[in-house]
């Protein structure tokens, strides 16, 4: 009866050392993929700093170009507002020199419209280009966020191994001194 109580302690044994060595090998496994998943997390957070760096240049250059807009707007208003000046002059017959100064600021006037609306097509794009990088950095920030929660989901995994292990080196142990 004895030799069926050893049998049964050393199947129990080895049948305890068997679901050790699993519990160890999911362990190693998930320290693995927690290693992978904290790279992953790094690069998010790398490609978050990138985006935001770059959202940072797109808003400067854009504030530029409001600026560079603003001048031109008031070049232009300063323009017109010559140009009215000379019309009434205009009025007095025979001031040739007046209206070939007229003529000069027309053509100034249309060089500063067309300067104006090109830079408001490229304050458009720059506008566009913010709104994109803004949206890659909330998509990096959202992959970032996943990547996080999975991560602490693998290291809570990776602790309940541990336990399962430790609970039976223990078990493995009490058996042992039981059997001994």
């Amino acid at each position: 009866m004895s030799s069926s109580k050893e049998r049964d302690a050393v199947d129990k044994l080895a049948e305890l050392r068997k679901d050790r060595d699993k519990w160890q090998t999911r362990a190693v496994q998930s320290e693995g993929r927690v290693k992978t998943l904290t790279q992953d997390l790094i690069k998010a957070d790398e490609q978050v700093n990138e985006l935001q760096q770059q959202l940072a240049v797109a808003t400067a250059d854009k504030n530029t170009f409001r600026a560079d807009a603003n001048r031109a707007r008031d070049q232009l208003e300063i323009a017109r507002q010559q140009l009215q000046d000379r019309d009434a002059a205009d009025q007095v017959p025979g001031n040739e020199q007046l209206r070939q100064q007229v003529t000069q600021l027309i053509a100034e006037r249309e060089g500063l419209t067309q300067q104006l609306q090109m830079m408001e097509k490229q304050a458009i794009g720059l506008t566009n280009t913010l709104a994109d990088r803004q949206r890659k950095l909330d998509h990096a920030e959202q992959q970032r966020s996943i990547l996080l929660g999975t991560s602490q989901d693998q290291l809570g995994q990776i602790r309940m191994a541990e336990r399962i292990v430790s609970l039976m080196a223990d078990k493995i142990a009490q058996l042992a001194v039981e059997n001994a």
